[in-house]
């Protein structure tokens, strides 16, 4: 049976100073130990993190870019999901407004009887 831990790393993991507490260090090493698979997810890019946990000899899957790409051990990319796609919503593009400023502040919207939908703050 595959046992997988997931972790969320800013605010959570993470201290203040982007460093792992020593307790923490001591739990993720003994769940390593159990043969238990660790997993990181964060909104940061995933050079930043490899940068992180290549400093502290953890093999672990990274979930980056607010879950938009995830790695594997050795750092291979697995799955990719590209913002600027996601971010081409019917709002922005009927409002002609750039993407790059439909991005910095996308959110999702609940619409009285319909779905969700992605949209940002200029559309609203």
């Amino acid at each position: 049976m595959a046992r997988l831990a997931a972790f969320d790393m800013d605010g959570t993991l993470l201290m203040p100073d982007h460093h792992l507490g020593e307790k923490t260090l001591s739990t993720l090493a003994r769940l390593r130990e159990r043969d238990i698979t660790l997993t990181f997810a964060t909104g940061r890019h995933a050079l930043e993190m490899q940068h992180i946990l290549g400093a502290l000899s953890l093999e672990a899957y990274l979930i980056t870019g607010n879950g938009t790409r995830v790695h594997s051990l050795e750092g291979e990319l697995l799955h990719r999901d590209d913002y600027l796609r996601m971010s081409r919503s019917w709002c922005c593009i009927s409002n002609g407004i750039p993407e790059q400023a439909c991005i910095s502040s996308m959110t999702m919207v609940g619409l009285p009887g319909k779905r969700s939908l992605r949209c940002c703050r200029h559309c609203l």
